[in-house]
């Protein structure tokens, strides 16, 4: 969707350098659609986003800066 996007605001740059504004609006009418279902997608990723332990699948905080847990970290480093 961002490809198409991208796409049409150089399709969009140069009608707009030809003149050609009344065939720019259906393509600023379908860039603007495209902007919807991006937004829509990206809301609904972030809803259902869940951090896990890369090593273990335990459930992370937000908050935490690594992708491992505390317990999988001391397990890796302090076991000998």
């Amino acid at each position: 969707m961002e490809l198409t996007y991208k796409a049409i605001g150089l399709h969009l740059l140069f009608l707009y350098r030809l003149g050609r504004k009344t065939e720019a609006l259906y393509w600023e009418r379908l860039r603007r659609e495209i902007s919807e279902e991006a937004n829509d997608y990206l809301k609904k990723a972030v809803k259902s986003y869940k951090r896990q332990c890369k090593r273990g699948g335990k459930k992370l905080p937000i908050y935490l800066q690594y992708a491992i847990c505390d317990c999988c970290y001391e397990r890796k480093f302090f076991n000998f």
